[in-house]
């Protein structure tokens, strides 16, 4: 920690706190996630965290991490790891939205931007399994806000490394749950959590298609229905396996006509079915073809309803050797 000055405390999350930090040498700014290591298991989903950093590569809509360093706990048996990445000064996308109150345009190629990022994670086998408004950042030190995607591969980790991957998704009501997918959730409400897959590119389609409507509403930034027994506030998903003919289009995104056509985007993202949703490609094909953007990478946007691809989970890989990274004092 000799070479960073912890400025504040930014947040805490399920696997360690993060700080923002100026490091010493050049006062440049970087945010510190300090993952704390006090046994065998967490030590195997720190070093599972940062291979599915490497994994991943360079990409400008995606939280970047350039270096990782350990330290002992101060008069305690732990390993402190530091996670070195990108500090975002525009905090997470809600907050951001709410409290800057940028121009629709400006808005929608946030959100483009974000579908950007998390096509990316897909073209590469990543699946984020935990896409909320809180792990989008907002990097605003240029001429434009830019997106960064952040934890992403949280759920297989958790899973993978004998972690209670159900109590993490059944988080209060402002957490991971309210952007859960119904073939997710359903399982969860039935007290079947073994029949649930995690983690897969269709659940964070479902995920992306709430945050774009929770943020395009503006109204609020937690996207819940109000039951229609009670009127209290539920998760989306909760409400459309437990009311099959609930009119989600006539609750969602009021803000936008019916014939909008980010908001038939967004209703397909949200079909109950996962076979039906479009891929994260045609997404952000369409989202390109709504904003204007450049059509990188010749991905097209959806002109019609995809044809049911596969439904598998994408594992991150793993080597079996966890000796190679030993985390000491060097990328």
């Amino acid at each position: 920690m000799e070479k960073y000055t912890i400025i504040q405390e930014l947040g805490q999350g399920t696997f360690g706190k993060v700080y923002k930090a100026d490091r010493e040498e050049d006062g440049s700014t970087h945010a510190l996630k300090c993952l704390t290591v006090d046994s065998i298991d967490k030590g195997q989903v720190v070093l599972k965290e940062i291979r599915a950093l490497q994994q991943v590569g360079e990409h400008p809509n995606i939280l970047q991490f350039s270096e990782v360093f350990t330290e002992n706990g101060l008069n305690t048996p732990t390993l402190n790891v530091w996670l070195v990445m990108d500090y975002c000064s525009g905090g997470t996308l809600d907050r951001f939205v709410s409290g800057s109150n940028p121009d629709p345009a400006t808005v929608l190629q946030l959100l483009c931007d974000t579908a950007e990022g998390v096509a990316y994670l897909h073209g590469r086998n990543v699946v984020h399994g935990a896409l909320k408004p809180d792990n989008i950042l907002i990097d605003n030190s240029g001429k434009l806000p830019i997106v960064k995607i952040a934890d992403f591969g949280i759920a297989r980790v958790c899973e993978q490394s004998g972690w209670d991957i159900n109590s993490y998704y059944m988080q209060t009501a402002v957490g991971t749950r309210l952007y859960l997918s119904p073939e997710i959730i359903g399982p969860l409400l039935a007290q079947r959590p073994g029949q649930v897959t995690y983690a897969t590119k269709t659940a964070d389609v479902f995920a992306l298609g709430l945050i774009i409507a929770a943020i395009l509403d503006r109204t609020t930034v937690t996207p819940f229905l109000p039951d229609p027994v009670n009127g209290q506030p539920k998760a989306v998903a909760e409400v459309m396996i437990t009311h099959p003919g609930y009119p989600v289009a006539d609750m969602l995104m009021t803000s936008e006509s019916p014939e909008s056509p980010v908001k038939t985007l967004v209703l397909s993202m949200l079909a109950a079915d996962p076979h039906q949703r479009p891929t994260s490609e045609q997404v952000l094909g369409s989202l390109r073809q709504i904003t204007g953007s450049s059509d990188r990478g010749n991905i097209q946007p959806l002109s019609s309803p995809p044809s049911p691809p596969p439904y598998t989970v994408v594992e991150v890989p793993v080597e079996e050797n966890t000796e190679a990274l030993t985390c000491k004092d060097r990328q």
